[in-house]
């Protein structure tokens, strides 16, 4: 015979184990994709500094959940050609690829959404 504690007791169990298993969930989305070897967030920012000898690009970006919280830090571009299109000031979306041991991290599909126009001397 089930008593109401019982009863009471399960669907609080049922309710937490319900609310954890939607934390994990909100932390998977913002996750964009993941591979065995490669760990894909969106990314959106400001860059501050380009390196074209480097392929560096140093962004001030958004917090990326799950992964840092907003600052500045400098990033390899996939694609090399990037670092000549890009400027100081341009706002821009990309995807941070972040390799399996977390050290490789590199920026890629990078778009610019608000392009700083470059002043002429």
């Amino acid at each position: 015979m089930f008593y109401p504690a019982r009863i009471l007791g399960l669907v609080l169990l049922m309710t937490a184990t319900g609310l954890t298993g939607g934390c994990r969930q909100k932390s998977a989305m913002n996750m964009v994709a993941a591979t065995s070897d490669t760990k894909i967030y969106n990314l959106r920012g400001k860059v501050v500094t380009v390196d074209a000898t480097t392929d560096f690009v140093t962004v001030d970006h958004e917090a990326i959940p799950g992964f840092m919280d907003a600052m500045t830090m400098s990033y390899k571009l996939k694609d090399a050609s990037m670092a000549a299109k890009l400027h100081p000031g341009d706002r821009i979306s990309a995807k941070v690829l972040v390799g399996k041991d977390d050290s490789d991290v590199q920026l890629d599909e990078v778009v610019i959404t608000a392009q700083q126009i470059p002043r002429t001397p």
